[in-house]
């Protein structure tokens, strides 16, 4: 008998996904509120979910139709996963329709574009088990019905040409009314350059073209995300993905007339990841979530942390989240 079968004859009803989050309370300036949620569940349930999850994206819903989400797990209803009106349903058909820029190359398993299809695909009907976890964590969002996630889905934030991708689009609604989800997936690859880096090189594009648009579209998005210029230091270090994706968010959301939006990161833990990367890229979330919340802290893996509002009248209230798969 090997170590972990001794664990699981010891241990098997172990707490799961999830402890108690600190309840944040931020004054004046961004708001900041937590839920207070536990969710038990036998880990080994959940590790033969996921692992049908797995086995039934390579082979098909048809040979191996999806099963209810185990007890612990609060269950969203039934959605589908979809690339301009037509349903995902393997791997070869995302990677068609929705696969990442660098084609093949980046479509690895144990990395990011490819894992998350995998996870979706396994899911569906349903939400990825810890992409629900996540967001049932938080009082303010409910059972999703009727969702619809879009992989590699151009969300444009404004006027200008190039609307950034992100990895998933979620939109769904709960008793509340929508609530849109922009998901990016992560092995340990970094969050990009920093908006520095990305504000030099818009300068450079501009320099050599009057009509480059890069500069004037960092500006609108510090001033509309941070009430910020562009010579503030704090902000410069910050990530630039994670300004658009908060920022396509936002914009989705308002053009959904939602006054919910969740920029969650899925993160996937693989024997290609290194602890080393992955902490960097935690530093890199809680520095940026940090500048919304107005102090500093750690987003917990499993919880959504928010509502933050920029402003007396922004109607949409902003959260953030991380989604963790150990697939070790």
């Amino acid at each position: 008998m090997n170590d972990r079968d001794s664990n699981r004859r010891r241990h098997p009803a172990r707490l799961a996904l999830g402890a108690l989050a600190v309840a944040l309370s931020v004054a004046p300036g961004p708001v900041g509120i937590d839920a207070l949620h536990v969710f038990a569940a036998p880990q080994d349930a959940v590790d033969i979910y996921r692992q049908e999850q797995k086995f039934r994206a390579v082979v098909g819903a048809t040979l191996m139709p999806a099963r209810a989400t185990p007890a612990g797990v609060k269950d969203c209803r039934m959605g589908v996963v979809e690339k301009k009106g037509q349903r995902l349903s393997t791997l070869d058909a995302w990677f068609d329709r929705a696969g990442p820029k660098g084609g093949s190359l980046h479509w690895r398993d144990g990395r990011s574009a490819k894992e998350s299809a995998r996870s979706w695909l396994a899911a569906a009907p349903a939400l990825p088990a810890e992409i629900a976890t996540t967001l049932s964590s938080h009082r303010d969002i409910g059972t999703l019905w009727d969702w619809r996630a879009e992989p590699a889905a151009q969300v444009r934030i404004d006027e200008f040409r190039g609307p950034p991708s992100v990895d998933v689009l979620l939109v769904g609604s709960d008793r509340n009314g929508p609530v849109v989800v922009v998901v990016d997936a992560k092995a340990d690859e970094p969050f990009g350059g920093t908006v520095g880096e990305t504000l030099e090189d818009a300068r450079s594009r501009l320099a050599g073209n009057p009509r480059s648009k890069g500069v004037a579209r960092i500006k609108r998005l510090l001033a509309a995300l941070f009430g910020a210029a562009m010579d503030d230091r704090e902000v410069l270090d910050l990530r630039y993905q994670l300004l658009t994706v908060t920022a396509a968010a936002m914009a989705e959301a308002e053009r959904r007339s939602a006054q919910r939006a969740v920029v969650m990161v899925h993160e996937f833990v693989t024997s290609l990841t290194t602890d080393e990367r992955r902490a960097s890229n935690a530093r890199d979330l809680d520095r940026f979530v940090a500048r919304f919340a107005g102090r500093r802290g750690r987003l917990e893996p499993g919880k959504l942390a928010g509502p933050y509002l920029r402003g007396a009248d922004i109607r949409i209230s902003l959260y953030f989240g991380k989604a963790v798969v150990d697939e070790r």
